[in-house]
């Protein structure tokens, strides 16, 4: 009966001990590298069609006409997003199938973040970012950061897919900061 009963803290230990393990690269550790689907290798919004009953409001620096938000933080952003003046594209990662797996409780799982931004950075750099509206974090929402730092560090390691980066929104008053924060 105690086995049964430690065995849940077990499982989040050994999760949190593999998702801090990162090869060594500087010691000749061969690197994290993205898996990228054979078929597909990239997605685009302009293949977005779906009908839904939730609210929707209409976008101008989006290729999908209307976001469709969960919550009135998430429809604060996107208003932020849409006349941010270095936000180039944005896109509420809704029927973009882009998720990213990850492990909690033993099992496998799909990260669907909230949104996928171009952002315009410092000397004409352009970042992509990928933005969590979030209020109350939970241990599964910090697997799924964990992962997502390290698909992050895959991709930005593979270099042709321009450099990504990870923010977390847990005050939508707050987003240009946070965006000129990842900017800097």
């Amino acid at each position: 009966m105690e086995d049964a009963a430690l065995r849940r803290y077990m499982d989040a230990i050994i999760s949190r001990l593999c998702d801090a393990i990162r090869p060594d690269t500087e010691a000749g550790e061969t690197p994290l590298l993205p898996r990228i689907e054979r078929y597909r290798p990239t997605g685009s919004s302009g293949e977005v069609m779906f009908r839904t009953v939730k609210e929707c409001y209409g976008t101008a620096k989006s290729h999908v006409s209307h976001v469709v938000t969960d919550s009135r933080w998430e429809h604060s952003v996107a208003y932020g997003l849409e006349r941010h003046p270095n936000v180039i594209a944005y896109v509420k990662n809704d029927h973009l199938d882009f998720e990213i797996p990850y492990e909690f409780g033993g099992a496998t799982h799909g990260y669907r973040p909230d949104y996928i931004i171009k952002y315009q950075a410092k000397e004409n750099k352009e970042l992509n970012i990928i933005l969590e509206v979030k209020g109350y974090e939970s241990e599964q929402d910090r697997a799924k950061q964990t992962a997502a730092k390290r698909w992050i560090d895959a991709v930005n390691h593979h270099g042709g897919f321009g450099t990504w980066k990870l923010a977390v929104c847990r005050d939508p008053h707050r987003l240009n900061n946070i965006l000129e924060s990842l900017a800097s």
